[in-house]
């Protein structure tokens, strides 16, 4: 069992029109019983010692399983309803989960790309089984067995905000013109003018979205410019240490001894290094591009950029995106023009036809529009 802790290296396109504010009992980690009931629990709470939401951000089996107090109207969101084996859902939702704390109500995590059904689910995982009779305290109506759910995201995509950074407030109805929440704990926010505070909501998730790609990225930037000044390990194309091929090879987990990133699945910095050599040391987009030395005053700066985020390597499970057919040579102004700027698909475009073979080679045959479906 792992809890979110940290917001993890993903990104997806955020629909505006698919958007639910769902408030929950203020808790630490969601993760399972803290110990105490929480204050604006609610009734539930009072009578039951628990709320189901307490395991909306515990990881299992890579992904995260919510539920709202009161339930959740799917059709209110969206009228694309799809149905499988266990019922009507919808798609691509992100959730804006908050909860009433020491700064009053505000955002407390959010899911994104999440799926939502239209009818509760039984859970049959173990991690979700609760037992209300091993409370020390309180005299509650009994309750053994699992914790529901009917919302899924996966565990990359589920972010929970430290409770000291907890400090985006949500509007009460009744004191803000009628945007935001009313006496019940789910707010569609689908009215013309509930738009502008979503936009701004929206602006902030996607501020911490990029401020934890933004964090790893430049510790994996690091690691290859010790790994250049330092001459370590590979050598060059006559060299007698052995490169990185781009065949196939299958992605490696973590484990909690392994500090390699918040990612949860290892990345090896010298196959960064071997594709910015490999370049040597110019941006991919256009040699001419100006850029600075590195501080041994000999090569070029350039960063390395995986062409197919990691975020999506939970949707690759035999293939290692960290590969070196996948990892491109760039300039700090086009790196940050595909990750943040507009039209970057002309990048994306020209990288992936010099890249297409290679990426074949390595187990990552695509077509142009299912890269673009990936940054």
């Amino acid at each position: 069992m792992t809890c979110v802790q940290a917001v993890e290296e993903t990104y997806i396109m955020i629909d505006i029109d698919k958007v639910v504010f769902v408030n929950i009992a203020p808790m630490k980690e969601y993760c399972g019983h803290e110990g105490v009931i929480p204050k604006s629990g609610g009734t539930y709470w009072s009578k039951y010692g628990y709320g189901h939401e307490m395991f909306n951000f515990l990881g299992d089996d890579g992904y995260c399983y919510g539920y709202s107090p009161r339930g959740i109207s799917a059709t209110k969101i969206s009228n694309e309803i799809h149905e499988d084996e266990k019922g009507a859902f919808i798609d691509n939702v992100l959730v804006i989960f908050t909860s009433t704390g020491l700064n009053g109500r505000c955002i407390t995590g959010f899911y994104v790309g999440a799926r939502i059904y239209q009818k509760p689910i039984e859970s049959i995982s173990a991690n979700r089984h609760f037992d209300n009779r091993t409370l020390k305290y309180g005299l509650f109506t009994p309750f053994d067995g699992s914790i529901g759910y009917e919302m899924v995201c996966k565990f990359g995509n589920a972010h929970l905000i430290p409770e000291t950074q907890r400090n985006f407030k949500v509007p009460n109805a009744r004191e803000n013109d009628k945007v935001g929440f009313g006496q019940f704990p789910v707010w569609y926010a689908n009215k013309t003018k509930d738009l502008p505070y979503k936009k701004a909501a929206i602006a902030y998730i996607q501020k911490i979205i990029s401020a934890g790609d933004d964090i790893d990225d430049r510790k994996l930037q690091k690691d290859v410019d010790k790994l250049i000044i330092e001459n370590h390990v590979i050598k060059d194309n006559s060299g007698y240490t052995s490169r990185f091929g781009d065949e196939a090879t299958k992605p490696r987990k973590a484990n909690s001894s392994e500090n390699n990133s918040d990612s949860k699945y290892l990345r090896d910095p010298r196959k960064s290094w071997q594709a910015v050599k490999d370049a040597d040391y110019f941006c991919e987009i256009d040699t001419m591009h100006s850029t600075f030395k590195r501080k041994d005053g000999l090569r070029n700066y350039t960063e390395a950029h995986h062409l197919i985020p990691l975020k999506n390597q939970d949707d690759f499970v035999d293939v290692d995106l960290d590969n070196p057919a996948n990892i491109v040579s760039l300039c700090s102004n086009c790196h940050n023009w595909i990750h943040y700027g507009d039209e970057a698909q002309m990048l994306i475009e020209k990288l992936y036809n010099s890249r297409k073979k290679r990426l074949r080679t390595a187990g990552l045959d695509m077509s142009l529009e299912e890269l673009l479906i990936l940054q």
